[in-house]
């Protein structure tokens, strides 16, 4: 009776064990799954930004060139609607909300921008049009001054606060 006992006692140890294993095992492989997710999503979030940055300049330039009288041809060859679909996923992850928000504000006038390319490309701008780069260039701006800047969302995986030296000293 006492060695049933004990060979009892070993194989409920043993299967204790066996299952403490598959937990730690489950969660090990869990967190180090959403490691590398996080670590994607980040990494998406920054070419999204870098990508956003040049198609803001190259709004500026354009914007820059068509002021001076005449709409500038060629310009309305560039994809920023499509591009714009491809990255405002990543982009939303990586940024806060009020950057996000004045971002996508910025493509919405790119491709006002884009449609008077298209339909007026090589003639004359109007007092209207002036009016049209005076107001567009400012959200332009706010959003290359947003895409230039460190700041983002991501938080420090130690504490849950925001990281000063990720996101440039902002929240």
């Amino acid at each position: 009776m006492g060695t049933e006992l004990s060979v009892a006692v070993e194989s409920t140890n043993s299967a204790v064990w066996g299952f403490v294993g598959v937990i730690a095992g489950g969660v090990i492989a869990a967190a180090t799954a959403y490691f590398a997710e996080w670590r994607q999503r980040k990494r998406l979030g920054k070419v999204a930004k870098a990508t956003a940055l040049t198609e803001v300049e190259e709004a500026l330039l354009a914007i820059q060139s068509s002021s001076q009288g005449k709409w500038t041809i060629g310009w309305n060859l560039i994809p920023w609607y499509q591009t714009w679909r491809m990255i405002q996923g990543p982009l939303a992850d990586y940024l806060d909300r009020d950057s996000f928000n004045a971002v996508r504000k910025a493509y919405g006038s790119m491709f006002r921008l884009q449609q008077g390319l298209r339909s007026v490309g090589g003639k004359p701008t109007s007092s209207q049009d002036s009016q049209f780069f005076r107001n567009i260039g400012p959200q332009l701006e706010a959003a290359q001054q947003i895409l230039n800047s460190r700041h983002h969302r991501w938080r420090s995986r130690l504490s849950g606060v925001p990281d000063p030296v990720r996101t440039g000293g902002h929240q």
